[in-house]
């Protein structure tokens, strides 16, 4: 893109860089997204709706990611079984 230095993204964290160009005739979108912790989400699509769909998948499968982590991590330190019944064994 026309604001990357040196090929790399300026894009900053938190917000998107796009634009259009063409390519055999058909209009395309370079798109980045920067994250809140610097991670660059970055694809080409048919148009602007596409790209941020699948921006969209992208953060929504690290936010599974980091639940699952979160979840088995808990599993691990035993705060997500409940209080035993009296006369139960796990």
């Amino acid at each position: 893109m026309k604001s990357d230095r040196n090929g790399v993204s300026t894009c900053p964290a938190g917000q998107e860089s796009y634009e259009e160009f063409k390519h055999h005739g058909h209009t395309h979108v370079q798109y980045d997204y920067r994250n809140h912790d610097g991670e660059l989400f970055s694809c080409v699509a048919k148009t602007l709706e596409e790209a941020r769909g699948r921006r969209d998948g992208w953060l929504a499968e690290k936010h599974r990611k980091r639940v699952d982590r979160i979840v088995c991590d808990a599993i691990a330190e035993g705060d997500l079984l409940p209080p035993p019944r009296e006369g139960s064994v796990y």
